[in-house]
């Protein structure tokens, strides 16, 4: 059986603090109404960024021949406080660049302090002239970060 000297005491107090149970109550200013502040406060997000360990790879010459195929990683790591998206554009150059097909997605979605591999396959064609032997090919990896935001999750109320 509860104990119902506890049960009154409690609706008692209940009763007696109601803005406790409320957390704050407008101030009246006249008889036909009333005023509350109320406050929402926030930091900005960080600025958008990124790291990549390296900055330049050199391709092995030995793949670097008609029907040379390999894989290129674009390794990423979010440094910022929210998801971004990144899209990595390979852009090439030399005088065997004609003979390269590039494929691959070129696009993640990171979450913070997290990383992602971006994997583009390198190939040569089969009809690379010897007059190609010996030439670069240089590839230039441009990347672009954006932050993300659902806008769904600054949903908040008092």
């Amino acid at each position: 059986m509860p104990n119902r000297t506890f049960t009154a005491l409690s609706l008692l107090a209940l009763l007696t603090f109601p803005t406790i149970a409320l957390g704050a109550s407008s101030t009246a200013d006249g008889f036909n109404g009333a005023t509350l502040s109320v406050t929402a406060t926030g930091t900005a997000a960080e600025q958008v960024s990124f790291e990549i360990p390296s900055t330049s790879i050199t391709l092995d010459s030995k793949a670097v021949r008609p029907g040379g195929t390999f894989t290129v990683t674009v390794p990423v790591t979010n440094t910022t406080d929210r998801q971004i998206n990144v899209v990595v554009t390979p852009n090439k150059d030399g005088d065997a660049a004609a003979s390269l097909t590039i494929t691959g997605l070129g696009t993640a979605t990171i979450d913070p302090d997290a990383s992602s591999n971006i994997v583009f396959t390198f190939s040569f064609a089969e009809t690379m002239t010897s007059a190609e032997a010996g030439k670069a090919v240089v590839v230039t990896f441009d990347v672009k970060a954006t932050g993300t935001y659902d806008s769904g999750s600054g949903n908040t109320s008092f």
